[in-house]
């Protein structure tokens, strides 16, 4: 980013010299914005999918590492003729779309799976509750709750499942009972809510 024997002066100069986009790299701005748009909303979407997916914190992990190194290439390919705060600012944009989208498109892409070998896994309920997000000076019990946890041991390790509807309202902890799982296109389990739910409106 700092040419040999630029002072921070000049690095702050060159990016004050060029602040508009050049009219070929208009599509990629708008690009950019739209992909920021589209990701925000799919994050308020489908957030749930983080806490169905088994190990979740690693899917994370793994697609942060991999994002983080396409963003830097994605970077160094669009800023080859940039320098001083427009080569940075570049890198910083990429970077952080990157790192933002990967996570997500990562948990999407391992959901997204049409296969029908539904297993039914034990667990062992620890916590079943609702959570409220209001300002308004309400009494909780007149206020629909906004979601439910269901905290819950799998094979001996400590997970939680957010949905939007309650399931398994009517077990209490300590209960031993089935969750139904399938594997992931990425290889990573998945809990179908969608079977909990509807069990639990019946």
């Amino acid at each position: 980013m700092f040419r040999p024997g630029m002072n921070m002066q000049d690095f702050l100069k060159d990016g004050r010299e060029r602040v508009k986009p050049e009219k070929n790299e208009w599509p990629f701005v708008i690009g950019g914005i739209l992909v920021f748009f589209i990701t925000l909303f799919l994050y308020v979407l489908k957030f749930n999918i983080f806490s169905q997916t088994i190990q979740g914190g690693k899917l994370i992990k793994i697609s942060l590492l991999l994002g983080a190194m396409f963003g830097l290439f994605l970077a160094y390919v669009f800023s080859r003729n940039d320098v001083g705060m427009e080569k940075f600012r570049v890198y910083a944009a990429i970077l952080f779309m990157s790192l933002l989208a990967f996570p997500l498109y990562a948990h999407l892409i391992n959901y997204g799976s049409s296969s029908n070998n539904i297993l039914q896994k034990e667990i062992v309920i620890s916590e079943n509750d609702s959570f409220i997000h209001t300002q308004l000076d309400v009494p909780e019990s007149k206020v629909k709750p906004d979601g439910y946890y269901l905290h819950f041991e799998l094979e001996g390790k400590p997970m939680y499942l957010r949905t939007d509807d309650p399931i398994l309202s009517e077990q209490g902890p300590g209960t031993r009972t089935t969750l139904p799982i399938r594997n992931g296109n990425l290889g990573f389990s998945v809990i179908e809510t969608k079977i909990l739910i509807n069990e639990s409106k019946h």
